[in-house]
């Protein structure tokens, strides 16, 4: 070990996790050959497409309403439906 370098039992378990996790991930990534890899990635892309898809939909279905809502206030006050 390096002079002044400590490592406490605390940080042992941690260390030990973080290898296995490494070690797996390395395996993972070395068992994979590229096509797969790349059917991997593209699957993901298509998950993160779809879901921002959905949240801008949902958007613009708001912006709709309110535009509708702002038109259908501007209608009324003009020719002074439900003014009564």
């Amino acid at each position: 070990m390096r002079k002044g370098f400590k490592m406490s039992s605390e940080q042992v378990p941690h260390l030990i996790s973080a290898s296995t996790w490494g070690g797996a991930l390395m395996a993972t990534a070395g068992a994979l050959s590229l096509s797969e890899w790349l059917a991997v990635v593209g699957a993901a892309c298509a998950v993160v497409g779809l879901v921002i898809n959905v949240f801008h939909k949902r958007f613009l279905r708001r912006v709709a309403e309110q535009e509708l809502k702002l038109r259908k206030r501007e209608l009324d006050l003009k020719y002074g439906v439900g003014a009564e």
